[in-house]
């Protein structure tokens, strides 16, 4: 797929944008503020040596196709190879098979590598276990395997959000996948909207906990949301000129469970989150002016008291 490029409001917004060049863009991304928040050690890490990605991740990626890009799923997935049977592997049953068909007077005297190259030359059909793995994965080069038990959870959710009443009103109507650069304190950013709706900027969570919105909101605090949501939210308006709140449509993976939860402009939770956006953009403007102790360590260079967390003394001690 060609990436179109339009530029709207005077601004560069790439619908259909391959993932890996988005990643592969120099503009900082939300992930890479989280990674900063933490140190700017976590970030550099991440740019040497990136993390692979997680079984977790893929089902993620995978809903979000079903869900917003249907038609992409048997361009981009496909099941691994599985070998068939009567798929040849061992010599002697290259050697029954060359008898049987009578290729070579005396295949016994063959090296495996000599019994392959001759089934290549004289029978293209025979069920050679490499060559037919090769031929595999030659027909579906550049796609991502995933397996089938993954592909039917992935189905199971994403049923689960096209049938919930808000996914009918906030999933139809925009676009899906776009990418659009900006800038935020004098630093180029990038944003990817999941789905951009002329109301709503919506994005897809698969959640291994609860989606209620007690739990989702501690959620979002472990996992820095509300960075990425006022990132999101700043980087679009400034592009499009349109203020849209960020909405989450989160589905817990065990049950199918599907919630809508929101973030609107000028909210708490939109201060916090942009406050965690500035925190990142200061120590990003303070390393690349030449503060190299940033680099030095990822929790710091002192030791530290440890603590009980406020909420847990508050549930056994009664302290406030």
């Amino acid at each position: 797929m060609h990436a179109e490029q339009l530029d709207w409001a005077g601004a560069k917004i790439i619908e259909g944008m391959p993932n890996d060049e988005y990643h592969a863009r120099p503009e900082l991304s939300s992930s890479q503020l989280k990674l900063i928040n933490k140190s700017i050690r976590h970030f550099i890490d991440s740019t040497i040596n990136p993390m692979p990605q997680t079984d977790c991740f893929k089902l993620g990626n995978l809903v979000h196709a079903l869900v917003l890009e249907p038609s992409e799923i048997s361009k981009r997935y496909a099941e691994p190879f599985a070998a068939p049977k009567e798929a040849l592997s061992k010599v002697e049953d290259m050697r029954a098979y060359i008898r049987d068909k009578e290729l070579h007077n005396h295949p016994s005297k063959l090296k495996k590598d000599e019994l392959i190259e001759l089934l290549k030359e004289k029978d293209q059909d025979a069920p050679v276990l490499c060559l037919m793995e090769e031929n595999y994965h030659r027909q579906h080069a550049g796609k991502e395997f995933v397996t089938p038990a993954i592909m039917e959870q992935a189905q199971f959710l994403a049923k689960a959000i096209e049938s919930h009443k808000m996914s009918k009103v906030l999933l139809v109507g925009g676009k899906p996948e776009v990418s659009i650069f900006g800038e935020i304190e004098g630093v180029s950013v990038r944003v990817r909207a999941d789905y951009l709706h002329p109301a709503a900027i919506v994005d897809i969570k698969t959640c291994r906990d609860e989606v209620s919105v007690e739990r989702f909101s501690k959620v979002a605090v472990d996992l820095s949301y509300y960075l990425s949501a006022a990132l999101y939210m700043h980087v679009i308006a400034q592009q499009t000129g349109v203020q849209r709140p960020f909405v989450f449509c989160a589905v817990h993976k065990a049950t199918g469970y599907v919630a809508y939860h929101k973030i609107e402009w000028g909210s708490e939770a939109h201060s916090y989150g942009l406050q965690l956006c500035r925190n990142a953009l200061e120590r990003y403007k303070q390393w690349q002016a030449g503060d190299k102790s940033l680099e030095q360590f990822a929790y710091g260079s002192r030791i530290t008291d440890l603590q009980v967390p406020r909420y847990e003394l508050n549930k056994i001690m009664g302290v406030k």
